[in-house]
């Protein structure tokens, strides 16, 4: 029996392993490619058992992230009580409860399977496959007529009829591939200490090129902002005194450039520039006219001492600006675009603090190799959250589920790896 169990566990081991590798390798792909993986992950981890076993069991400072998203998961549940919109409060906690399940899966951690390097190696793969695979729909829709030739530079990643619906959503595109890059570094030097360390430095530096060049096509304008002040800081921290600042000098001059040729060719940002003008010129601002954003905020802003301590409860915040806009006679039906902006009005000042103390706490928390990771994911997050509600979609969802399972092992390797004191 105890043989036969043993083997079972392995089974499971191994088919939580794989299942959760897929899941990071679909995580560039749209959520209905990641959904059924990580439902299958949560069952194989569960029937894996490790929760039975308590010497599995560990507790550290690392947990207090995940305590804090489960506080928040909590007190959505506890805003049902008063919510505007029952149906969509329910529907909004459905897509957070996991959370529970991964702080399950922390306190009781993983199998010998997981390494954080080849989750990290999975996410370049992944990346890379999504966008060959993205190229030749795409190239095979303009070949065949279906689609204008100048769709791939404009709206290549947005949701549509026929082939754009196997496109993933542009903000959250560039959320992973983002990542990715962060990653590559650690890719790298894992691989140069097994193989020749030039080669490995080509391979990821042809790969980062393609992921780099991939964001600036999708007009991610947040994603594009972000980029320099990361790989700023990147430099700052990571290169050594004698060349650190020629290098950074170097990186700001062609992000100058960059920013002109972005200013001046992409459509995005051309659209914006527009749209700022126009702010500028009218007496009378025309919400049809300009960027939705910016009249989406100021009506949320207008109504502040309606949301309160606690907030109007969970999913009402849709069904509370859709009346503002029906007031000001506003042509569309958007939600908040900002996920602080949301929180505040769902779940008030307490949601909100509970949401930026477990941001903040993830890289605080955190040591070495997975501080420096979680820092980046937070940055990352924090600001893709200033234009869109990240966490009422499940494509985020997911993201972040695999993101904290990445640090929480990569903490744990480093853990294991000190010494035990006498």
């Amino acid at each position: 029996m105890k043989k036969f169990f043993e083997y079972y566990q392995q089974t499971m081991g191994i088919l939580s392993f794989v299942t959760f590798m897929l899941l990071i390798l679909s995580l560039a792909f749209p959520w209905s490619f990641s959904q059924p993986l990580f439902t299958i992950w949560l069952i194989a981890w569960f029937l894996e058992c490790r929760w039975l076993n308590l010497k599995n069991f560990r507790f550290g400072k690392p947990l207090i992230p995940v305590l804090l998203l489960c506080g928040f998961v909590a007190w959505e549940a506890l805003s049902l009580l008063w919510t505007q919109d029952i149906s969509s409060g329910k529907s909004e906690l459905e897509r957070h409860l996991p959370m529970f399940g991964l702080l399950l899966m922390s306190l009781f951690g993983w199998n010998e399977h997981y390494k954080a390097y080849r989750l990290k190696t999975a996410l370049l793969v992944g990346c890379l496959v999504a966008l060959v695979s993205y190229s030749m729909v795409v190239y095979w829709h303009v070949h065949m007529g279906t689609i204008n030739q100048d769709w791939m530079f404009t709206y290549w990643t947005m949701f549509g009829e026929g082939p754009v619906q196997f496109l993933k959503h542009r903000l959250y595109l560039c959320i992973v591939l983002m990542l990715a890059v962060f990653f590559s570094g650690d890719v790298y030097h894992h691989f140069a200490q097994q193989y020749n360390k030039y080669s490995c430095l080509a391979t990821i530096g042809i790969a980062d090129a393609i992921l780099l060049t991939a964001i600036f096509l999708t007009g991610s304008r947040s994603t594009i902002l972000l980029l320099p002040i990361v790989a700023l800081v990147w430099l700052a921290i990571k290169l050594p005194d004698r060349i650190r600042w020629y290098v950074i000098s170097g990186v700001i001059v062609l992000f100058i450039i960059g920013g002109s040729l972005l200013v001046r060719y992409n459509w995005r940002f051309n659209s914006m520039k527009h749209d700022i003008e126009i702010l500028l010129t009218q007496k009378t601002a025309d919400p049809a006219v300009y960027e939705q954003r910016v009249y989406i905020w100021s009506t949320v802003l207008r109504h502040a001492d309606e949301y309160g301590l606690a907030g109007l409860g969970a999913g009402s915040s849709d069904k509370f600006l859709i009346k503002c806009y029906e007031q000001d006679n506003y042509p569309y039906r958007f939600g908040s675009h900002n996920n602080y902006l949301y929180v505040w009005m769902d779940y008030g000042y307490i949601g909100l603090v509970l949401l930026l103390l477990a941001m903040i706490a993830v890289p605080l928390f955190h040591t070495g190799i997975a501080r420096t990771n979680a820092a980046l994911c937070c940055a990352l997050f924090g600001w893709s959250m200033f234009t869109e509600n990240l966490l009422t979609m499940m494509s985020a969802m997911y993201i972040i589920f695999a993101l904290v399972a990445i640090i929480q092992i990569s903490q744990h390797e480093q853990d294991s790896q000190l010494p035990v004191r006498p």
